[in-house]
């Protein structure tokens, strides 16, 4: 008689870093951030050249993605500026350095951005109704370390 147990342990999310250089009065403070998101997806990293900026984007194979930049401009931001008084709220929330959350829909697909207090801004597009609740915890993970 053949027997398999399973405990039922895989993983379906991975441990990603990002890392955010703010400045100080002597050059740049290094933080970290962690968050957990879905396996599944292909990294694509953009840093700026010479300009502050570095956005992550996790793109998966349903065309979804899940992002953390500090870019002023996101994946989402044709979104955002379709949305009446939305893109005004943006400039106001990183002008006063205050947390805003962002969310919507465009063709049936869920979109939502965060920007935090620090100008680095987290969040995902292209998402569906099924998959959402995966999207919404992964972004709700992230935590500076």
């Amino acid at each position: 008689m053949n027997m398999f147990v399973s405990c039922g342990c895989q993983k379906k999310f991975d441990r990603i870093v990002f890392y955010h250089y703010e400045p100080e009065e002597n050059g740049h403070r290094k933080s970290k951030y962690v968050m957990q998101i879905p396996k599944g997806y292909e990294l694509e990293k953009v840093g700026a050249g010479g300009e502050k900026g570095i956005e992550d984007k996790y793109i998966y194979s349903d065309s979804s993605i899940i992002y953390i930049t500090d870019f002023f401009n996101t994946p989402n931001e044709e979104n955002i500026n379709n949305q009446e008084g939305i893109k005004s709220k943006k400039l106001i929330a990183l002008s006063e350095g205050k947390e805003l959350i962002l969310e919507g829909s465009n063709n049936g697909k869920f979109w939502k951005e965060i920007i935090l207090k620090n100008g680095i801004k987290i969040g995902y597009i292209g998402v569906s109704e099924k998959r959402k609740p995966e999207f919404e915890k992964a972004i709700h993970s992230f935590r500076n370390k």
